[in-house]
């Protein structure tokens, strides 16, 4: 079989890379980095292989994620060990990073992996999953979108712009919206609906307006703009991904690869400087027990953050601080020696797996669990989804067997929802990027109102077919 070269020439620059990194580290003395990177990658590799048997793109994206950010995290994890402490932001506790330790931790992923494997595989013979139709299982070529009124909705985007920026301004010096600060008390409920309309409704908004342009770079880079002021304004990283998920998913759509690759290396700029901000914004009282913000202009705290902070950018720290938002060797490890009893027991965290409204657990109480201190009210350290859920699947076997089936019969749910759309709008792109979208969103925020809006919304499509839904967003529609 003829192999294409598109695939080689990649694949040799990884090795490539990977041999030299590997080598660096040797010579560097760092054996226990490349072990445990090694030892945690063979232990991976098994369910990663196994997936690609798998014809499900949710749960390759899924096992591929997890992968990767182990892949990429285990020796950056090792390399900064030292600055690793007991309790803090930093805290791994009684971990003391050595090899049988990394194995006990990475063993439980890893069986759990292929568990899942097993029963989704069960499930799709006994309900077979739907056939992608005929006409788009060939991944189209670049797509050009073309749209007579483009100019006009790229001037509606940067109308709008103008307009929402003062407002964002105004709100950061009041203090509405801000990360971990008490907004102020408005009349009508006023900071409440600024943040849920901010946060929210205008992604939404920017999502409908940008898909009616041209996808290009203009319009592209309107919308990466006000990510960036919307990012800085509300200190919030995750305002600046939701901004800029529309070009990254049309990007994905349109195969648009030099775009796909500026926004994110745009995003995690953006995602960098929020953090930063919050140097100059958050102001601590009491030892840190309660966190107020000084919010006396926006320009004098970008001014600070240009001449004091921007020294601190680091690209490689900034990349493996993103990779860790998702999953990092650090969640792992803490929710590995995570005791359910501190927060009421396992039952508490089974409920939030599946509605985190379900069961509001005692602030200090999981903090002191799980970073062995606690925080001000407002901030809260967690894990990704192995980090959550490692405390139930060493609760015992009959947890550790029944929740492989959960999430496997989740990942059927969501494989069987795509397919379907992917089917209705005729659209492989719309079928591989709501795929991902599932993927990432179960890894990042299972059990939050977040993703389960994003499960209604793709039942939302499926089961209105008299709500003209491909004509807002110029998708071919068709019976299933």
């Amino acid at each position: 079989m003829k192999v294409k070269s598109s695939f080689i020439y990649p694949a040799l620059a990884a090795v490539f890379i990977i041999a030299f990194i590997i080598i660096y580290l040797l010579a560097t003395q760092q054996a226990l980095a490349v072990s445990a990177w090694w030892l945690t990658t063979g232990m991976l590799l098994p369910a990663m292989l196994a997936s690609l048997l798998i014809r499900s793109v949710v749960l390759r994206f899924f096992i591929a994620i997890t992968f990767f950010t182990q892949f990429l995290g285990v020796p950056w994890f090792i390399l900064k060990m030292d600055e690793y402490t007991y309790s803090g932001w930093s805290a791994v506790k009684d971990f003391n990073f050595t090899i049988s330790e990394f194995f006990y931790v990475y063993l439980s992923i890893s069986i759990f992996l292929l568990l899942i494997i097993c029963f989704f595989a069960t499930i799709s013979i006994i309900l077979p999953l739907p056939s992608l139709n005929t006409t788009i299982t060939s991944y189209p070529k670049k797509q050009k979108v073309a749209n007579a009124n483009s100019k006009f909705y790229s001037f509606v985007i940067a109308i709008f712009i103008i307009i929402l920026t003062p407002l964002n301004l105004w709100m950061f010096d009041i203090g509405i919206s801000l990360v971990g600060i008490q907004p102020p008390s408005l009349p009508f409920k006023l900071s409440g609906g600024l943040h849920y309309f901010t946060k929210y409704f205008v992604p939404f908004l920017i999502f409908y307006l940008y898909n009616k342009t041209s996808r290009k770079f203009l319009p592209a880079s309107l919308v990466m703009a006000y990510a960036l002021i919307l990012g800085t304004s509300q200190i919030s990283r995750s305002a600046t991904v939701f901004i800029l998920m529309p070009v990254i998913f049309f990007a994905i759509m349109d195969n648009r690869r030099i775009l796909l690759v500026i926004t994110s290396l745009w995003g995690l700029f953006c995602v960098q400087v929020a953090g930063l901000m919050r140097n100059v914004v958050y102001v601590s009282q009491g030892a840190g027990v309660r966190v107020t913000a000084d919010t006396a202009g926006i320009v004098e705290k970008v001014h600070s953050l240009v001449t004091t902070q921007f020294e601190h950018i680091d690209l490689l720290t900034m990349a493996f601080g993103i990779i860790g938002r998702i999953e990092s060797p650090q969640g792992l490890v803490l929710g590995h020696q995570f005791s359910p009893e501190a927060i009421g027991g396992v039952s508490v965290i089974i409920k939030r797996f599946f509605y985190q409204g379900w069961v509001v657990i005692d602030h200090d109480a999981y903090h002191l669990e799980w970073i062995a201190t606690t925080l001000p009210q407002g901030f809260v350290s967690g894990g990704g989804f192995f980090g959550d859920i490692l405390p139930i699947l060493n609760s015992g076997i009959p947890y550790f067997v029944l929740f492989a089936l959960i999430t496997a019969i989740y990942f059927y749910g969501g494989e069987w929802l795509v397919r379907r759309i992917g089917n209705r709008f005729n659209s492989l792109n719309l079928y591989y990027a709501l795929a991902m979208v599932f993927s990432v969103l179960f890894f990042t925020n299972c059990g939050t109102i977040i993703w389960w809006g994003f499960v209604f919304f793709l039942v939302f499509l499926l089961v209105t077919p008299k709500i003209r839904f491909a004509l807002i967003f110029n998708l071919k529609t068709q019976r299933v």
